[in-house]
């Protein structure tokens, strides 16, 4: 997505400030905090993403699991109930 150029952009910004040399403290400042706010707005969509990610995933894994076992479940229902059927029929 689009939050993946803002660490480039962070240091692209960065590289410029630092090569000029007409630039006071106050402009070095000023992207250093920009550089700060770029890279961690990038970590905390992508860390969201991941969690978001780990969450679906989880929640998938735990249907899926559950869906496994009520299949186990009815076809031994089925088993027993077949297994009946043939002890009446043969008595």
């Amino acid at each position: 997505g689009w939050y993946a150029y803002l660490p480039v952009i962070a240091n692209l910004q960065f590289s410029i400030i630092m090569m000029n040399p007409n630039l006071g403290a106050k402009w070095l400042k000023l992207a250093v905090g920009l550089n700060g706010v770029l890279w961690s707005v990038s970590f905390l969509i992508q860390g969201g993403a991941v969690l978001l990610s780990g969450i679906l995933n989880a929640i998938s894994g735990i249907v899926n699991l559950v869906a496994f076992f009520i299949i186990i479940i009815r076809e031994r229902k089925n088993k027993n109930e077949n297994l009946e059927e043939n002890v009446n029929i043969n008595e």
